[in-house]
C-alpha cells in the first residue's frame, strides 16, 4: 500500500506542477482590458442633498440610464450620486432652491469585445434623451425630476494587473516536505472517505 501511495503522490505532484506551469504562463500573457463604460453627468434638481440621500434615487437613476442605453439590464448599471457644487440660493432667508447632482455610473459590458460598441452607443445619447429616460423612471417612482446638463461616456480604465508579493525562497527539502505533507493529508482524507 505504501508503494501505491508513493506512486500516487509522485504522479499527483507531476500533474500539479504541470497545472502550475500553465497558470504561470497564462498569467504572463494576460493583459487587463476594460469591462465597462463609465458615464459621468451633471443633473439639475431641486434640493440635491435630499435627492442624493433618498436611496430610491440611486436605483431610479440606474433604471433610467439602463433604459437610455438601449435596454441594458439594470443590474449591469451601478451609479454613485453626489451633491454637486453648483447651487442657487433663493430669497433673503437663503434657502437652497436648486443645484446639481453629479452622477458617475458604471455600465458593465457582456464581454470585453463589447466595451467599444457600448461606449460608442452610450456616447451618442444626448443630454435631452438621458433626461427623458431618467425622468420617466423618476416619475414612475414618485421622485422629483431632473435635467441632465452634461453627459460623457467612455470606456473604463483597464484594471491593474495584480502582482503577487515575492515570498522568501525555501530550501528544496522544506518545499518537498511541505508538498509531501499536503498530498499525504489529502490521501489520508481520501482513504478515510473510501473506508466509510
Amino acid at each position: 500500500m505504501e508503494t501505491n501511495v508513493a506512486t500516487c503522490l509522485e504522479t499527483m505532484s507531476d500533474q500539479m506542477q504541470g497545472v502550475l506551469d500553465d497558470l504561470v504562463n497564462c498569467a504572463s500573457a494576460w493583459s487587463p482590458v476594460p469591462m465597462s463604460v463609465v458615464v459621468t453627468m451633471a443633473m439639475a434638481v431641486e434640493n440635491p442633498a435630499d435627492f442624493v440621500a433618498d436611496p430610491n434615487s440611486k436605483l431610479t437613476v440606474e433604471q433610467g440610464i439602463a433604459a437610455a442605453a438601449g435596454g441594458i439590464a439594470v443590474h449591469k448599471v451601478s451609479a454613485t450620486l453626489t451633491v454637486g457644487s453648483s447651487r442657487r440660493l433663493q430669497g433673503s432667508d437663503r434657502r437652497l432652491q436648486a443645484g446639481t447632482v453629479d452622477v458617475s455610473a458604471d455600465i458593465q459590458a457582456d464581454t470585453a469585445a463589447d466595451v467599444d460598441d457600448l461606449a460608442t452607443s452610450v456616447g451618442l445619447i444626448t443630454a435631452d434623451a438621458m433626461t427623458t429616460s431618467i425622468n420617466s423612471a423618476l416619475t414612475d417612482a414618485g421622485l422629483p425630476t431632473v435635467t441632465v446638463s452634461s453627459l460623457i461616456a467612455e470606456a473604463a480604465p483597464a484594471p491593474e494587473r495584480y502582482v503577487a508579493p515575492t515570498v522568501a525562497p525555501t530550501s528544496p527539502n522544506e518545499e518537498s516536505t511541505a508538498h509531501q505533507m499536503t498530498f499525504c493529508g489529502g490521501m489520508a482524507v481520501l482513504a478515510l472517505a473510501i473506508q466509510v
